[in-house]
């Protein structure tokens, strides 16, 4: 018979108030059932903001796994309890009316980080939606686990405009429902958005992304995402129109977009007549101006338009009061471009409503992301990985345990993914140093010398060091890693071999320098120099470079240190201990009391003397 399970102990629920009461709240009327007494002195005075407030005191409020279901706010409201609280813990708990929620937030205008994990809100009587109150300063919001929806959160965020980091992790998402003008328009401060642990498998869903202004981090990780591009594509402008697009148009549709496929094709035409015969500005200015650095956007896809009505008075008020021909179509036609001459720099000007359009075309999707975490991620071809050298901001990326190297040894998945990414500097939280990143491109160039299905980064290394020879055979034993190895250590005139395990951190091997040489007194002062000198290196892989203190906590394999590579030192000259003719090794102090001459009773009163030993 199976053993039955404990039951878990159902927390009694309660509201918010009687928590953080039965918390924080000292119950003087309460007596003590044991008869012991513990007296707590405190030393001056908690900072209360000039608030009379019971717990005015207060920063942080942690009232996670409380059994809090509902608000209970007081009458006169959180003002005269806790009104100075800036970070706010209610995770696992009850919540699960967005009223209660929103209620409790306003009572809280200090309140900055708020976690709301593993509650199971709702929005049933579309609170959100009504919600017009401004939080402004809340910077920090986590609902991980509350299979909140999109609009749910896109509602709530409308309210949040000093919003910098998002955790939605763990909501069941395989699609963000929602269009990127309305992501970008409701989170336009967001800094930081944590989406891990769902089930989003395209790329297509996480482009929906792509236009938040301020987005430097996108972390991805756990969600079976099996794609990913980056292509810079005309709905880019259309989604940036501030135009109104849901505007009604009279006539034919059919009728309408097959003139408008015509005049596209036409205008495309035209872009590309203009960029080979490279035309002055003077010759075109009157109807049509392209930005110099967005030349190759523009020749390289199809102009789409974009849609945009204004009231009449402002219409009138953009175009200086010049009418024009509306007809059935309100489009606004972006193909149709003149250059503001009103305006130091120059861009694209709407025919329609003549309004201002300043750099539409240059607009890069995702253009301040720096990090992207994507590991545990079903992406299984080298053409994904290579396509995020294309984002024009990222700079670190964390790309662990992903389908496509996961039949590979660890040297051969971070060389490999480093020669992928030539505009990565940090890799799965380390840094890629230069000459790490020569080493990887050649092993990039080996790796794939005999595949028939080159990656085009292939070629793009080939052109760069050239074609890379065959190996050959000068070792009878196989090459391959080896955790054991033989290094010779140098130091001035001292040359010691000695057994490593290169597994352990390049600092286990400073120290073990240290006891070899007696640099005890001066371990943090020497450096560190790796020879690749073995016969286990390459021509082009046979580098003399330092073994940085910044390091140290890196295993030694990650510097190709191998069998009969050398490791030099170099004591700073300018270390204290250093001599003209030598340098002090260890240094003991001891002390000892003066007993006299022989025979006779110690010095009464006589202080320690104190001694240094020097040992060499």
């Amino acid at each position: 018979m199976a053993q039955e399970r404990p039951r878990q102990r159902t927390k009694r629920k309660k509201s918010f108030t009687d928590a953080l009461k039965q918390k924080y709240c000292v119950d003087e009327s309460s007596e003590n059932m044991s008869g012991f007494v513990i007296e707590i002195a405190f030393h001056g005075k908690p900072k209360t903001s000039g608030s009379d407030a019971e717990l005015a005191y207060l920063r942080n409020v942690i009232l996670n796994n409380s059994g809090v279901w509902k608000a209970g706010l007081p009458h006169e409201g959180l003002k005269s309890l806790c009104p100075n609280v800036v970070d706010l813990d209610l995770s696992d708990n009850y919540l699960h009316d967005w009223s209660d929620v929103l209620e409790l937030l306003s009572q809280l205008p200090c309140l900055k980080f708020v976690n709301f994990a593993r509650n199971p809100l709702k929005d049933e009587c579309k609170a959100l939606e009504k919600w017009s109150t401004s939080l402004p300063s809340i910077e920090n919001l986590v609902l991980n686990g509350t299979m909140v929806s999109w609009s749910d959160i896109l509602n709530l965020s409308k309210n949040l405009p000093s919003l910098k980091e998002l955790h939605v992790c763990a909501n069941d998402f395989d699609k963000v429902t929602c269009n990127n003008t309305d992501v970008a328009q409701n989170l336009p401060n967001l800094h930081c958005l944590r989406m891990n642990n769902n089930r989003i498998q395209s790329w297509e869903e996480i482009w929906k992304l792509r236009h938040l202004p301020q987005l430097q981090s996108l972390i991805l990780s756990e969600n079976p995402l099996q794609n990913l591009t980056y292509e810079h594509k005309d709905d880019d402008v259309t989604d940036l129109c501030v135009c109104d697009q849901n505007k009604d148009m009279n006539g034919n549709v059919e009728v309408q977009n097959e003139i408008q496929n015509i005049v596209n094709d036409l205008v495309h035409d035209t872009f590309i007549s203009v960029a080979t015969e490279e035309m002055q500005m003077g010759s075109f200015e009157d109807t049509l101006y392209v930005p110099e650095e967005e030349e190759d956007v523009i020749t390289s896809h199809d102009t789409s338009h974009v849609t945009e009505t204004l009231p009449d008075s402002e219409h009138d008020s953009h175009t200086g009061g010049m009418e024009h021909d509306k007809g059935d179509n309100s489009e606004c036609e972006i193909f149709d471009m003149s250059i503001d001459e009103g305006s130091d720099s120059q861009g694209i000007v709407c025919s329609r409503c003549g309004k201002f359009k300043k750099d539409i075309l240059g607009t890069k999707p995702f253009s301040n992301l720096s990090s992207l975490c994507l590991s545990q991620t079903k992406l299984g071809d080298w053409k994904y990985i290579e396509a995020l050298s294309r984002f024009p901001s990222l700079k670190s990326v964390r790309v662990m345990d992903i389908d496509l190297t996961t039949k590979l040894s660890q040297d051969d998945r971070r060389k490999l993914q480093i020669a992928s990414l030539p505009n990565i500097s940090i890799l799965n939280g380390s840094e890629v140093t230069v000459n790490e990143r020569d080493k990887s491109e050649w092993h990039y160039l080996r790796f794939f010398m005999d595949n028939p299905n080159k990656p085009p980064r292939y070629f793009e290394l080939e052109k760069k060091h050239g074609k890379p020879k065959p190996l050959r055979n000068v070792m009878i034993v196989p090459r391959g890693f080896k955790e054991w190895i033989n290094l010779t250590l140098v130091y001035k005139d001292q040359m010691i071999t000695s057994r490593v395990r290169v597994v352990e951190p390049v600092g286990k091997l400073r120290l073990f320098v240290a006891k070899k040489f007696c640099l005890y007194a001066s371990v943090k002062n020497f450096k560190m120099f790796h020879l690749a000198c073995g016969p286990f290196h390459d021509e082009e892989n046979k580098v003399f470079e330092e073994l940085s203190t910044r390091c140290e906590n890196l295993p030694m394999s990650r510097f190709d240190i191998m069998e009969g590579d050398q490791v030099h030192i170099d004591l700073d000259e300018e270390d204290d201990f250093t001599k003209d003719k030598g340098f002090l090794h260890y240094l003991m102090l001891g002390s000892y009391v003066d007993k006299g001459e022989e025979g006779k009773s110690p010095i009464q009163n006589t202080p320690p003397k104190n001694i240094a030993f020097v040992v060499k």
